[in-house]
């Protein structure tokens, strides 16, 4: 299927000419520095491919930065890898017992993490943004997935990954929802989580599961975002480690409502541990995508038994 867009989108050029000297203060690059006008769907496909090109490049997300970092100073987790001083995977050993105080979150992988997320949240702005102003965009989003309402919920479950990760790793951060908007100020996780939920909600009907539609093996899909959501709301309604310094109504839902919460600590350095009083109801908009991804996989089949018998050196399987 085949249907005029006129999507515009900054070439990875404008990225090179966006930096920031702060993270905190990070723009997210801007999509009207140079402009290029994609005609038609297929274009458009290219336009997503590039966003995941940027969350795939952004290695000290995944691969060598914090992909280890969640066990610094645990007593009850260690690395997965043969001890080494100049491996990458020995770094929370380094920091013992100090655990991660000696950890400069304004340098290196910090840094780059949160900048490069923004990065790749500026491409899906983009392409949601022209998406949403389409004349034909209701008629787009209803009934069965089509090729665009598949390329546009996967720019939805990108952004809603991009801002997952943020969240996890930062906690309370910018919310930016428009292509060229600088990245600032604070925003509630919580409001964050919900927001993006709800995005997922909205699009899940209309993308292919995996193995149908003809997309890539590694793109997003229906399952995908059924899993995402369900990971979602388990981190949105489970314990946290939460500020107390930005008054009384900053943490709250995602219609502005101000969120009370079940606390497991006393309050410390300006900081307290427990999750929302509201946490059923997330689990169970949790359980309910978790299980529909597991009674509708589509391609994906899990092999309990291994269909080989003996390998060439003798191996035997089963």
């Amino acid at each position: 299927m085949k249907k005029i867009l006129n999507i515009a989108l900054a070439t990875a050029f404008a990225f090179t000419l966006s930096g920031c000297n702060d993270f905190l203060d990070t723009s997210s690059s801007s999509v009207v520095d140079r402009d290029f006008v994609f005609s038609n769907e297929d274009s458009a496909r290219d336009a997503l491919y590039y966003g995941y090109e940027t969350l795939r490049a952004n290695r000290s997300l995944h691969s060598t930065g914090f992909f280890w970092h969640p066990v610094w100073g645990s007593d009850i987790e260690d690395s997965q890898d043969t001890y080494n001083e100049g491996s990458a995977g020995i770094l929370q050993k380094w920091f013992y017992p100090g655990g991660t105080s000696n950890y400069n979150i304004d340098t290196g992988e910090g840094t780059e993490v949160f900048t490069k997320l923004y990065e790749t949240i500026s491409i899906t702005n983009s392409l949601i943004s022209s998406f949403e102003s389409l004349d034909n965009f209701n008629e787009i989003m209803t009934g069965e997935p089509n090729n665009l309402s598949d390329v546009y919920g996967q720019a939805v479950a990108l952004r809603a990954t991009c801002y997952w990760e943020l969240c996890r790793w930062y906690g309370d951060v910018p919310h930016v929802l428009k292509a060229g908007e600088k990245a600032e100020g604070l925003v509630s996780r919580y409001a964050i989580y919900d927001y993006h939920v709800q995005k997922l909600i909205e699009v899940e009907p209309h993308m292919y599961r995996a193995g149908e539609g003809g997309n890539r093996a590694d793109v997003m899909n229906r399952n995908y975002v059924q899993g995402l959501i369900g990971r979602i709301c388990l981190y949105n309604g489970g314990y946290a480690t939460r500020r107390t310094d930005l008054g009384a109504d900053f943490h709250v839902d995602g219609e502005g409502n101000t969120l009370t919460f079940d606390d497991w600590s006393v309050e410390k350095n300006n900081a307290i541990y427990g999750r929302r009083s509201d946490w059923k109801k997330l689990y169970a908009i949790a359980e309910k995508y978790l299980q529909e991804c597991v009674n509708n996989p589509g391609s994906i089949v899990l092999h309990t038994v291994d269909p080989r018998t003996k390998g060439a050196n003798g191996q035997e399987y089963g």
